[in-house]
């Protein structure tokens, strides 16, 4: 099949998860801590090595019982929470790097390079050394570095965690359209319920090495899913159309969920939105919509 596909387990960690992301289509896994999350995208990228599973993209065997291709071999790009820019280069020899480890002339990975700066609003950055960049630009920057090695699949841990607040949701909008265009599937861990608004087509809910629910966004926050689920609703402050939480605590109340939204958006002003959280003992999955 085109696109990710996995399946597989380790033991050690009381893991055992399976999924599929289509090609151009971005899986958010979102959890509570010790979920298993990282874990996942260790398996994904080579990084750990499971007891069994099978691990497809885009028709090719990567992991099955008789082969584990390493990491380095899977043209998986990861991007973790930190930049870990070069401090050597400047930001086109950084986003040019891998290009060049693909043995690409230095003026097409220079080219490339280029072309991905400008798909995250960032060519004007071209010429700076990481230290003179702010956190939202070094993450632009390292997102165009991982997309630069034209990756068969994109793995993202938190990425906007080292982010101040009233930059993110730009820069969602600008990561949105850079996965767009590149049309590889992509996964990404979050626990920030904007993230899974703004940039998701599907979420999966990952609880004790476990996937309990998968499914498009819109019907895994709005549906009730699995029974013993409470349904609440409360005028909430504006800034998405949908958001998604697996704090209980921060969706059991109005104030909870205006917070939710306040720091989503970075607004303050009270709005019409219906907003519904469905709970169960270990989870809340929380939407708003707009109602004016």
């Amino acid at each position: 099949m085109k696109g990710l596909h996995w399946e597989g387990t380790l033991n050690a960690r009381n893991h055992e998860t399976g999924l599929d992301v289509p090609p151009g289509r971005v899986l958010a896994v979102v959890g509570p801590n010790g979920a298993g999350k990282s874990t996942l995208l260790d398996l994904l990228c080579g990084l750990l090595k499971p007891d069994r599973g099978r691990l497809d993209i885009d028709d090719q065997v990567l992991v099955d019982s008789r082969r584990f291709v390493p990491a380095h071999r899977r043209r998986i790009g990861l991007l973790g929470q930190q930049p870990l820019l070069f401090p050597h280069l400047d930001v086109l020899g950084n986003v040019a790097y891998g290009p060049r480890a693909q043995r690409l002339r230095r003026d097409e990975a220079r080219a490339l390079a280029l072309e991905m700066l400008e798909r995250l609003d960032a060519a004007d950055l071209a010429s700076r050394r990481p230290g003179e960049l702010s956190g939202g630009q070094a993450a632009r920057v390292a997102l165009a570095r991982a997309l630069a090695t034209r990756p068969r699949a994109m793995l993202i841990d938190e990425p906007f965690a080292a982010v101040d607040v009233e930059y993110t949701p730009r820069l969602r909008v600008a990561v949105k359209a850079a996965l767009a265009e590149v049309g590889c599937p992509c996964i990404i861990v979050t626990h920030d319920p904007a993230d899974v608004a703004a940039l998701a087509d599907d979420v999966a809910v990952l609880e004790n090495g476990r996937i309990v629910e998968h499914g498009p966004v819109a019907e895994v926050m709005a549906s009730p899913g699995r029974p013993g689920k409470l349904v609440r609703e409360a005028t909430v402050r504006p800034g998405l159309t949908q958001a998604i939480s697996l704090t209980p605590t921060a969706s059991r109340s109005p104030y909870g969920w205006a917070k939710l939204l306040e720091r989503a958006s970075g607004e303050n002003e009270a709005s019409h939105y219906r907003a519904t959280t469905v709970s169960t003992p270990s989870s809340s999955v929380f939407t708003a919509t707009s109602v004016s």
